[in-house]
């Protein structure tokens, strides 16, 4: 005597189905025991009712797909973006591995590129400044180390 659904797979689809039971009642302006000799609460019929979730379940992926859609695009978008935005960054760090390595190396004439007015271009050049001071201030150690070696010569040489 009570309301039952459920799920079915009926003509290649989902349905579901619902079974309301139609009980003999007095209702306030019906009384089915009057035609019918059945006692209270007994079941003297139920109405079935069958859904196709066919249907709606096509309208849900047509509901979705335009959101999947828009998601990729600013999926999309957003990487571009960001490589966009990355990629001034990526390149002054791989031009300042490069020129570190060049100075651990004993040469200190590479100079970083300076790409961007931000920080990463002050960056840049508090490097290259960094670069031209070790620049000279080992290429002025090397004279005078080679002024003294000249001297230590020719004071040999003279003695």
């Amino acid at each position: 005597g009570e309301i039952q659904e459920s799920f079915e797979a009926f003509n290649g689809g989902d349905t579901i189905r619902l079974t309301i039971p139609y009980v003999a009642n007095q209702y306030p302006d019906l009384n089915c025991r009057e035609c019918h000799q059945w006692a209270e609460n007994s079941v003297l019929g139920a109405v079935s009712l069958a859904y196709s979730l066919k249907e709606a379940n096509a309208a849900a992926w047509w509901s979705i797909a335009p959101i999947l859609l828009m998601m990729c695009v600013f999926a999309l978008g957003l990487s571009y973006f960001l490589g966009r935005l990355l990629k001034p960054v990526t390149q002054a760090a791989e031009n300042m591995q490069q020129v570190v390595s060049q100075a651990q190396a004993g040469d200190f004439t590479g100079r970083v590129e300076v790409v961007a007015d931000n920080e990463i271009g002050a960056i840049a050049n508090q490097t290259n400044r960094l670069m031209e001071t070790l620049e000279e201030s080992i290429g002025t150690i090397s004279k005078d180390v080679q002024s003294i070696r000249s001297e230590e010569h020719t004071s040999e040489l003279s003695h």
